[in-house]
């Protein structure tokens, strides 16, 4: 969102946004207004600190820079740079993010790189590369405000995406549109506004069956003959396959994975078969989940089917969760692209970064998040970068993701706090805050957006994109540039077509190649697998479903740190259906035991109608503790680790 921040003395004192300004036109959401306290908070990192006799102590830059390129440099000579990774936020600027992915592959020499968008927004962004050819939304805010129909899949909107929840409110109340929802969420009154308690056709599933409703909802547009006839005619193989795929699901077996009904489902096909501007917006609910690919892939067919992929005003919407996992993506902070959404395997792609950069691209595969801990863990990589990134206290102890970052040689963090993966670092460089940089941030409908600096950088911290340089400098490979601007540049001349984009960018064009290539091949691949009913989890008698969910008042583990929001919200809490609680004994305020096979966590139980029965919610950013109740399966195709949900047995405490 675009922002006005206030300060006086280099201290910082408010945030607004002037009405009509910027894709958020003046509204801002709690975190958007009180969230900026963070970049304030006394527990900043504000000087260097390295690693002497175990203990971390504060040192001169120039002792930090020499100490990692000393150890890069030596490690690199016995190991070569396949012994190196590095992760990177989504919340860095887009210079920032492209100079880390420049770093790695050129100053270090490798692919092993990745960033925050791994954790589900890849999930989005592949979906709609492989069906529709593109990296980014084909639509914008505009058209979800004119569409006279929506479908929200996992989103919980108003708490995780606020600001889109507002267009799609706008779309509802003003312009009458039909808004369709499946979500793990309840209609109900309460103080935070409810998703639901808009919704003309509302389907209430587990997230671990998003994708049996999916399929339902398929099986309904196909036996309803809501297919297009113009797609019929020129796609007849596909629509084939999948008529056969959905025929193959009996509404009984739907029925008793969704527990809704086949006349739900029916309803909301005529729905969708009868839109004229139809939108599917999908959230990190859905992203985040166990198959949350293949599920994205399903809502695309449906696009697809019904003749609205390519229609004017109609697309797939996937929402980010951090501020700039788009650019992540778009700058090549993932293993497997390069700048400009690329494959990293293209030729021609590779042919023009080499030229671009005037040297040759490592040519190994690149290792991802959870490969980089994998191979940690075996003693394979031995140093790595993480810029603003926290594997620890994000992942579920179950990946060994600690003990893996304990076995490096060097881990080198640039950080504002001294986060859990911080404290295990040999160096840890203060980094400068989104308040004190310049630079640029990409929204999740694809709008790149300039920041500026309020303040100066707080105590000896500095921007990431001048750390990354610095050792770079200092690694006898530099990356030199004199402000943000100048990489800005680079990246326009490096990405075709992004020097047209700005504020106010057209969206892309569904690529027609890219379809043709799909509905005569590329949907053949795992069609079966897709259109196959997930396992259904039977809960265990005695437990619920555990959930990792978004907070109104907080965003990842960042706003933790910001005293307003604290005041709002001080700590997590698990919140439970009114008959689940009175089933265990429990009113709002009671401390409550939540344990399974895995381990056990202590915390607070609230009472919601909103949340569902058999379904326990808790805020993700307060959740540390309880991680190690989760497992986590990694997606075979985008490698995305999904550890959102879990059953546990519930018993009140004293």
């Amino acid at each position: 969102c675009q922002i006005t921040v206030q300060t006086k003395d280099q201290e910082l004192i408010e945030v607004n946004s002037a009405q009509g300004a910027g894709r958020n036109s003046g509204d801002l959401c709690a975190r958007g207004f009180f969230g900026f306290r963070a970049a304030s908070h006394p527990s900043r990192v504000t000087q260097p600190l390295i690693r002497r006799n175990g203990v971390l102590v504060e040192a001169t830059w120039e002792e930090a820079l020499v100490f990692v390129a000393e150890q890069t440099n030596r490690l690199k000579l016995a190991h070569g740079p396949q012994a190196f990774g590095g992760l990177i936020s989504g919340r860095c600027t887009n210079e920032e993010l492209y100079l880390f992915q420049k770093f790695m592959r050129l100053t270090i020499g490798t692919n092993n790189l990745d960033s925050s968008a791994r954790y589900g927004h890849v999930n989005g962004v592949q979906a709609m590369r492989l069906v529709q050819g593109t990296h980014r939304w084909t639509v914008t805010f505009e058209d979800i405000v004119q569409a006279d129909v929506l479908l929200l899949v996992g989103t919980n909107i108003t708490e995780s995406n606020p600001i889109t929840g507002l267009k799609v409110k706008e779309a509802v109340k003003k312009n009458e549109a039909t808004l369709l929802t499946i979500e793990a969420i309840q209609p109900a009154v309460g103080t935070i506004s409810n998703i639901s308690n808009l919704s003309q056709q509302h389907v209430c599933v587990a997230p671990s069956q998003f994708g049996a409703a999916v399929l339902g909802l398929l099986k309904a547009i196909v036996e309803g003959n809501h297919v297009d006839s113009t797609i019929q005619q020129r796609m007849p193989d596909y629509v084939s396959a999948v008529s056969q795929a959905v025929q193959r699901l009996t509404w009984d077996d739907l029925a008793l994975s969704t527990g809704v009904s086949r006349e739900s489902f029916v309803q909301m096909a005529a729905s969708l078969g009868r839109g004229r501007r139809v939108v599917v917006l999908a959230g990190q609910t859905l992203l985040r989940s166990q198959g949350g690919y293949g599920i994205c892939l399903n809502l695309l067919d449906l696009l697809l089917l019904t003749g609205r992929l390519t229609a004017r005003g109609c697309g797939f919407a996937p929402l980010a969760e951090e501020n700039n996992d788009q650019g992540a993506v778009e700058m090549g902070a993932v293993a497997a692209l390069l700048p400009g959404a690329l494959d990293l395997t293209d030729q021609d792609a590779r042919a023009q970064i080499i030229r671009a950069w005037k040297e040759d691209l490592p040519l190994a595969e690149g290792a991802t998040l959870i490969d980089m801990i994998e191979r940690a863990q075996a003693g394979i990589i031995k140093g790595l970068f993480v810029v603003g990134e926290n594997p620890v206290g994000s992942l579920p102890p179950q990946t060994g993701v600690k003990e893996a970052l304990g076995k490096l040689d060097l881990l080198v963090c640039q950080e504002l706090f001294l986060t859990e993966t911080a404290a295990l670092a040999h160096v840890v460089l203060p980094a400068a805050s989104a308040m004190e940089k310049a630079g640029t941030f990409t929204n999740t409908e694809g709008h790149v957006q300039a920041v500026r600096p309020a303040i100066d950088p707080v105590g000896d911290s500095r921007p990431d994109w001048e750390i990354l340089s610095a050792f770079s400098v200092f690694m006898g490979a530099p990356l030199e540039y004199g402000d943000a601007k100048e990489i800005l540049k680079e990246i326009r001349a490096v990405i075709p077509g992004y020097g047209s984009l700005g504020p106010t960018p057209i969206p892309p064009a569904v690529d027609t190649a890219a379809i043709n290539r799909y509905v005569n091949e590329g949907y053949r691949r795992d069609l079966a697998n897709r259109y196959t009913l997930p396992a259904r989890s039977v809960r265990p008698e005695g437990t619920v479903e555990l959930g990792l969910v978004q907070s109104l008042f907080h965003s990842g583990k960042l706003s933790t740190y910001s005293k307003g929001l604290l005041q709002i919200e001080p700590s997590g809490s698990v919140q439970m259906n009114p008959l689940d609680a009175a089933q265990y004994g429990l009113s709002t305020g009671d401390r409550v035991r939540l344990s399974n096979s895995r381990g056990e966590f202590t915390t607070t139980a609230k009472v919601f109608d909103r949340v569902p029965e058999g379904l326990a919610w808790l805020p993700d950013h307060f959740a540390q503790e309880a991680l190690q109740l989760f497992d986590c399966v990694i997606d075979p195709d985008t490698k995305v680790p999904s550890y959102r949900t879990a059953f546990v047995s519930v018993m009140k405490t004293t």
